[in-house]
């Protein structure tokens, strides 16, 4: 698999942190050799990992397990 090259150090950076901003409590990264967004966020008692293709994926996935944690 080849290495992730389509954005800047800043861009990823900028990423991780509007989306650690936007859920208190989760952890964001980039994985270079996945070249996926991924997520550890808790839920409910637990921790829960998530992944997307792209940041806009990645916090679609965070909401929607958010919204699930209540019930």
């Amino acid at each position: 698999m080849r290495p992730w090259t389509g954005h800047t150090l800043d861009d990823v950076t900028a990423a991780v942190v509007t989306l650690e901003r936007r859920f208190p409590g989760a952890s964001v990264w980039f994985g270079q050799h996945t070249s996926r967004w991924w997520a550890l966020m808790p839920w409910a008692a637990w921790w829960l990992l998530l992944e997307g293709a792209t940041p806009m994926e990645l916090a679609d996935r965070m909401t929607e397990a958010r919204g699930s944690a209540a019930l």
